[in-house]
């Protein structure tokens, strides 16, 4: 689906394999190298880091958005340099280098706490980078003075400048120096993923568990079940409450990475999300991959100006075996007509394949 009059765009895909042959590689090889020297600089505990490829594409793609929609909005016409400006980072920096954030404790960062947040900012010339805030090249771990009045800390490695409110944490950030961890982990739907964005968020499950397990039992008590309802209903309610929870669990459990990753374009905003299964667990076994790309579903439908525009592809996902868990689950007590249209649900997702959804603009009064 393709429309040059779009009034914005948000495709949401959600694709997760565990095969390194499950989903066909589209990024190129050429990415893939540029991939891993950038994720080379994330230390493998990391909990999270935000990319952003290339801050100029991101700054003109900005621009043309703003354009194209007519937003109007004055600091979108040019985000990079009034960032330079307003930061002082006038020399040294390098506008189309990868910008990397990575956080090491995402819950401090959620209490406020800013401390364990680093980011990786790219240089031609450190020295001249350190020098627009006028700060001392000659210490290892110098003082920036911003013009805001904060005072950040910096030190030099291999193309970065690492930037952070504590000294100590920049002192001791260590890189990981090579990023075929990330990349395999990431998988061939994560790269790809990564590959057309502008901005991109990748979280270590692993690491975080310790973090998302108390977070997910406290959201997931049980609910009481209204009372009133036929014994079928509350089967199924209280079916749907375990089913959700559980799955919650197994996600933590089985899952390597989240990618969450921006792309902006003239017609629109897209959003992609593609979780990566650890071999041999569960949910790897139920989300194989493959089929046809969601994206390419929309291209069946008529290319008129729309709002909001989401596909999804369940060729390489086990929904029948997903429905009837929820069936098992149901128990004695489901024997009315909730069982009977779950029953049916599992003939009908046997044969599903993918659908498309637009929500398409009003054009009765438009010439």
């Amino acid at each position: 689906m393709a429309s040059t009059r779009c009034f914005a765009r948000l495709t949401v895909v959600l694709v997760a394999s565990w095969s390194m042959t499950a989903v066909a590689h589209r990024a190129s090889a050429a990415w893939n190298q540029q991939l891993e020297g950038v994720l080379g600089q994330v230390p493998h505990d990391a909990a999270a880091c935000v990319i952003v490829p290339d801050c100029r594409r991101l700054s003109t793609k900005l621009r043309r958005l703003n354009d194209s929609l007519g937003l109007g909005v004055a600091e979108l016409a040019d985000v990079l340099g009034e960032l330079q400006q307003r930061t002082g980072m006038t020399g040294g920096f390098r506008d189309d280098g990868a910008v990397i954030v990575v956080i090491q404790n995402p819950l401090a960062v959620m209490t406020g706490g800013s401390r364990s947040v680093v980011a990786l900012l790219p240089v031609t010339d450190y020295g001249k980078f350190v020098a627009g805030f006028q700060a001392d090249l000659d210490l290892p771990v110098t003082q920036l003075k911003m013009p805001d009045g904060r005072a950040p800390y910096a030190r030099s490695i291999v193309g970065y400048a690492v930037v952070g409110p504590d000294q100590a944490a920049v002192a001791a950030f260590t890189p990981a120096g090579s990023g075929h961890h990330w990349v395999e982990a990431l998988g061939p739907t994560g790269r790809d993923c990564l590959g057309r964005c502008d901005v991109g968020l990748i979280l270590n499950v692993p690491t975080l568990g310790s973090i998302l397990q108390p977070m997910l039992a406290q959201a997931m008590q049980p609910q009481p079940v209204p009372e009133g309802l036929p014994p079928a209903q509350q089967a199924m309610a209280a079916a749907m409450a375990s089913v959700v929870k559980d799955s919650s669990a197994a996600f933590v459990r089985d899952a390597s990475v989240l990618v969450i990753a921006l792309d902006l374009e003239e017609a629109g905003v897209g959003l992609s999300a593609a979780a990566q299964f650890k071999s041999a667990t569960p949910l790897a076994a139920m989300f194989q991959g493959g089929g046809t790309p969601a994206p390419q579903l929309l291209d069946r439908l008529p290319a008129n100006r729309f709002l909001v525009a989401m596909a999804f592809n369940t060729e390489g996902i086990a929904l029948k075996t997903m429905v009837q868990h929820l069936v098992d689950r149901m128990g004695p007590d489901a024997s009315g007509g909730a069982a009977a249209m779950a029953r049916h649900q599992i003939q009908m997702m046997a044969q599903l394949q993918g659908q498309a959804t637009v929500v398409y603009t009003d054009t009765s009064n438009q010439r």
